[in-house]
């Protein structure tokens, strides 16, 4: 296919004439048949009556891996380790222990969903919090969308919001204050009637970001 449009208007738009050609099933031409047969046998595989439970099983899976790797990999006092990290910026050390996968804020925003995960005397699902991307072994890739905030947990009569950044406070006022509201008041539409919160954690506060 080829075209005159934008670069960004064609093939960086999903609701461009590129994406709305056919869908992935199309394209790999399976009809709904096969495609019901391989659910059954994936279904089948993984000791399950029915396919529409697959989905869920997954998740439930990956739950227990993640859980597995915050055991193993990030107990209570290492991620201590890695606060404190993080205020005197050992940037060496921090990706040493964590991953050379992603930058260093990004990392940030990750221990501090760990830290929250032992704040919470480990009772929350923060795998479900994170909205930055995270590898095949559930370490951190890339940050939040820009509309999006950092980690977001969704309580039964609550929802918390919490932003990380590592700027400092000269930049901080500047840099963060704009998005973190803007992401509280798009969470707090979105949640309607039910209470939101965020909690804004830094390795150093600018004194004006506090007063605001």
């Amino acid at each position: 296919m080829s075209g005159s449009e934008n670069y960004k208007d064609f093939d960086l738009n999903f609701g461009s004439a590129l994406y709305q050609q056919s869908t992935f099933l199309e394209s790999l031409r399976l009809s709904d048949n096969q495609i019901d047969s391989v659910l059954k046998l994936v279904a089948r595989t993984m000791g399950l009556d029915n396919y529409q439970e697959i989905a869920k099983e997954v998740e439930k899976q990956n739950n227990i891996r993640f859980e597995k790797l915050v055991r193993n990999k990030f107990p209570k006092t290492t991620v201590l380790e890695l606060l404190q990290q993080f205020v005197s910026r050992k940037d060496d050390l921090i990706v040493k222990t964590v991953t050379d996968n992603a930058p260093i804020p990004d990392i940030f925003e990750y221990v501090l969903g760990l830290a929250w995960y032992y704040i919470s005397n480990k009772k929350v699902n923060i795998r479900s919090a994170y909205n930055l991307s995270l590898d095949a072994d559930f370490l951190p890739l890339s940050h939040a969308a820009g509309y999006q905030g950092d980690l977001e947990f969704h309580y039964e009569n609550r929802t918390l919001l919490l932003e990380a950044t590592l700027m400092d406070h000269n930049t901080q006022k500047r840099g963060e204050l704009e998005p973190v509201i803007r992401h509280t008041v798009n969470l707090t539409i979105e949640n309607g009637l039910q209470p939101t919160q965020t909690i804004f954690v830094a390795s150093e506060l600018d004194d004006n970001v506090m007063n605001i």
